[in-house]
């Protein structure tokens, strides 16, 4: 989507999605678990293994825009990576996937993906659901819920739970934020790209 524009105080609108399968990129697969195998010596195999996917699909999606990233670049946060900062990026996986959405800086993206078999027990979907949210498909909310919450600041992330996002069609608030949200066809995933407001 879009044409990226440079970081001088132009607005810069644009978004990469890349979803991949574990198992599409060895190579990259390689050079990311080593940097896991360091980093993360005492993490569940298959934490690494999520981990180093996650970076895949991001390296997957930066080099859409004509930017090679590498287990050498500087994570900022969980939204960015030094010495590209006109880009801001969500991560997201579950098992078999994984996916990154790439954006410009001011557009505060937030992914979430889901095997669409994956059931949603309902003292899960009790805990999660805000009374006023639109009537969906319980996994669906879910998705809209987890992609919202990573959208969000630390500071808010840090003082609400999923419970406090009312989702509407396409939109979704709480107390002092809001944005919108959209489900993108997959045929074995539900994939929700989300952004907050400005």
């Amino acid at each position: 989507m879009g044409t990226f524009l440079s970081g001088d105080g132009e607005e810069n609108k644009m978004k990469e999605l890349s979803i991949i399968k574990t198992g599409d990129h060895p190579e990259l697969e390689k050079i990311w678990m080593e940097k896991a195998q360091k980093a993360m010596a005492r993490f569940h195999p298959n934490r690494l293994s999520e981990w180093v996917n996650g970076r895949i699909a991001l390296t997957v999606a930066f080099e859409k825009v004509g930017i090679t990233i590498t287990p050498g670049n500087e994570f900022v946060g969980y939204q960015k990576i030094r010495g590209h900062e006109d880009f801001t990026f969500s991560i997201s996986h579950t098992p078999g996937w994984a996916g990154a959405l790439v954006t410009g800086r001011d557009q505060f993206p937030g992914l979430d993906l889901e095997a669409k078999d994956r059931q949603i027990d309902e003292q899960v979907l009790e805990r999660f659901t805000h009374p006023e949210d639109h009537n969906l498909e319980s996994l669906l909310l879910w998705s809209v819920k987890e992609a919202a919450y990573k959208c969000l600041p630390k500071e808010t992330q840090e003082k609400i739970w999923l419970q406090s996002i009312q989702v509407g069609a396409g939109s979704f608030m709480g107390e002092g934020f809001g944005g919108t949200w959209e489900k993108i066809h997959h045929p074995e995933l539900v994939v929700v790209e989300a952004f907050r407001a400005i």
